[in-house]
């Protein structure tokens, strides 16, 4: 597993030094401080955690009071060269720590015994942050984890062990210990207090923000050429998920798909992008996808590079979110700030960050059951309406600007400084 951390030596990245006046003015900062943060989920292929953390970083680094040092984790059995493209591999201001011990290995300890303390990880550090959930025990450092979604408590059938089911096993006696909790939206908040009995004081909303840059509107040149050998230059409707997971609920999109195209002939291609997890999943979706007559109108093209995803999603007709649960889903934000008209479950998150920028369909029907029909209809609708994808279109740029990196860092640093300065004055 990618993703935890391990003992290392820091190295410092030597880059021109950055503007100091960029730097944030927290007012309750202290005059200095050590904070330890693991990016080892930005190593290699990403998932949204992996996307956050990495975005998250590059975002604080300019930001930080200039007397605040940053000790960034990053960990592969395997060695892995870190992704020139982050801004946070080229910052003068932040170290970077590796560590080659398998992460499942110390994972377990940490569950286990509560060793090794994060300190003997990183060294002396004031507070941690551990933006994947995984709870590190420490000696005298703050910790902080970001809490993306709650799914294992709902999700049926097997866990990876060390992602699920590792969390239902930490995060019952392991949150109360940390010295805040950041969730990334108000529905996860609302999970965290529901089920674990959380003081709502000790949980801080920060919304995840959207690359506008990478993810914008305007067609690049090179657009065509990525997306060709992917879509074979056919019109396309768009899903990124992850393909495995049940919450993602990617059988009822494909019925409902079916559904769809049997009221309308001329409807686009689906494709569906993302990583297979577990590898078994594909197979499963493929049988479900032949079950229902659709092999040469469905697309599964796997995991697809962060260089290509903005291309394919502004190549889209429109982007599809089926999802029963999302934490945050930040799909829907790359979505809308690439111009995509966008239909989502009225679920999880969903609605909180889409706002009335998408069209909400309903995931499940009577008792709780998933029901393709109503996700049917809304794809019936949005491939085949120009004027709402327009009004829609419209309404999600709108809604993406109000989502960014910057204010997703600043909040994040906030959460820091009040955190520091309590233990400066307890």
């Amino acid at each position: 597993m990618q993703g935890s951390p391990e003992t290392g030596h820091p190295t410092r990245r030597r880059t021109p030094p950055m503007d100091s006046r960029t730097h944030s003015a927290l007012v309750s900062a202290p005059a200095s401080a050590v904070i330890g943060y693991d990016a080892s989920v930005a190593l290699g292929p990403r998932s949204g955690i992996g996307e956050y953390t990495a975005q998250l970083l590059t975002a604080m680094a300019p930001q930080l009071p200039e007397a605040w040092q940053m000790r960034v984790l990053v960990n592969s059995f395997r060695p892995i060269e870190l992704p020139e493209h982050d801004g946070w591999t080229h910052a003068e201001n932040l170290s970077i720590h590796r560590g080659r011990i398998p992460g499942r290995v110390l994972l377990s300890a940490w569950r286990l015994i509560g060793r090794p303390k994060i300190e003997s990880v990183m060294g002396p550090i004031d507070l941690f942050h551990s933006p994947a959930s995984y709870l590190a025990p420490s000696r005298r450092a703050a910790t902080i984890i970001t809490v993306h979604d709650l799914f294992f408590l709902s999700e049926t059938g097997d866990l990876d062990a060390y992602g699920g089911a590792y969390f239902k096993k930490t995060f019952p006696g392991g949150l109360k210990k940390c010295a805040k909790i950041i969730a990334d939206s108000e529905f996860t908040r609302g999970g965290l207090i529901d089920h674990f009995g959380l003081d709502p004081s000790s949980i801080a909303v920060v919304h995840l923000g959207v690359d506008h840059e990478r993810f914008a509107p305007e067609p690049r040149p090179d657009d065509a050429d990525r997306i060709e050998a992917i879509t074979h230059g056919e019109a396309y409707l768009l899903c990124v998920s992850t393909v495995g997971p049940k919450r993602k609920n990617l059988p009822a999109l494909i019925e409902a798909y079916a559904r769809a195209r049997a009221r309308h002939a001329d409807l686009p291609r689906l494709v569906i992008a993302g990583k297979v997890d577990p590898e078994r999943a594909d197979t499963e979706l493929r049988a479900k996808i032949d079950s229902c007559h659709l092999g040469a109108r469905v697309s599964l093209v796997g995991y697809v590079s962060s260089r290509d995803l903005p291309a394919l999603y502004r190549g889209a007709r429109a982007a599809l979110i089926p999802s029963l649960t999302e934490g945050f889903g930040l799909t829907a934000l790359e979505a809308m700030a690439g111009g995509v008209p966008l239909a989502a479950a009225r679920s999880g998150s969903l609605p909180e960050v889409c706002g009335e920028a998408a069209l909400l369909f309903d995931a499940k029907g009577r008792n709780d059951m998933v029901d393709s029909e109503a996700m049917a209809h809304a794809i019936g609708r949005i491939a085949g309406e120009e004027r709402l994808r327009q009004r829609l279109r419209s309404a999600g740029l709108e809604r993406a600007r109000t989502f960014t990196w910057k204010a997703t860092a600043k909040s994040t640093l906030d959460v820091y400084a009040e955190i520091l300065d309590g233990k400066r004055t307890s």
